[in-house]
């Protein structure tokens, strides 16, 4: 996505926090007082519309910033970069590292999808029911994946990747909080392969003018 100005992007505070209603109320009195050039970008939760000058990540698709970063495949290439699983644990038995795991899924069309499956079948849904949705990443590859990754809340999603892979909670800094996870997945894998990360995203980025 290509800017004619560079954007600032700041956390909101107030006094109830940061969260998706700070934004909304930051960004309508700064637009009730004339400023045009401040946005509030808040997840979609199921329930949030968008109104002038707010932005709904991934409007009607996914719950929140979570259910794009917990990407099947993100969490894949994640776990076997830190070695918390081997390449053959999630269906790449013909890799022997990490780099042999990204030659492939970017060179063979199928290896993607074989990775994402391997990672959705270890993780315990709590659903008997299987609901398949496509989804179309930014260089054009069509995935499929569950429909709960796309509309399971961000935290509990979060928390079913934690649960099946109990290393991942090891990933900690000092100041980073509950985010130290996610954004560790960010630096190492998804700023890496943007490519590979949600039409969405892209999207959702297209709005801000």
């Amino acid at each position: 996505m290509n800017f004619t100005t560079t954007p600032q992007f700041l956390p909101p505070h107030t006094l109830n926090g940061s969260n998706c209603d700070a934004v909304l109320e930051i960004t309508r009195k700064l637009r009730d007082m004339g400023n045009k050039q401040v946005y509030g970008l808040i997840d979609w939760d199921l329930k949030n519309t968008p109104e002038e000058q707010v932005i709904i990540l991934g409007s009607g698709n996914r719950y929140a910033i979570e259910n794009y970063i917990f990407e099947p495949h993100f969490v894949g290439l994640y776990l076997i970069h830190k070695k918390f699983t081997t390449p053959a644990e999630l269906g790449m038995a013909d890799c022997n590292s990490y780099l042999d795991v990204i030659n492939k899924v970017t060179t063979e069309c199928d290896s993607l999808q074989i990775l994402i499956d391997s990672v959705q079948n270890k993780i315990l849904w709590g659903s008997q029911e299987v609901s398949l949705v496509e989804s179309e990443l930014i260089d054009g590859t069509i995935t499929t994946i569950r429909q709960e990754v796309l509309e399971m809340k961000g935290h509990d999603l979060e928390a079913k990747v934690k649960d099946t892979w109990p290393q991942l909670n090891s990933v900690r800094s000092n100041n980073g909080g509950d985010s130290a996870l996610k954004k560790d997945i960010i630096n190492t894998v998804i700023n890496d392969f943007p490519g590979l990360c949600s039409k969405d995203l892209s999207t959702t980025f297209g709005e801000f003018k």
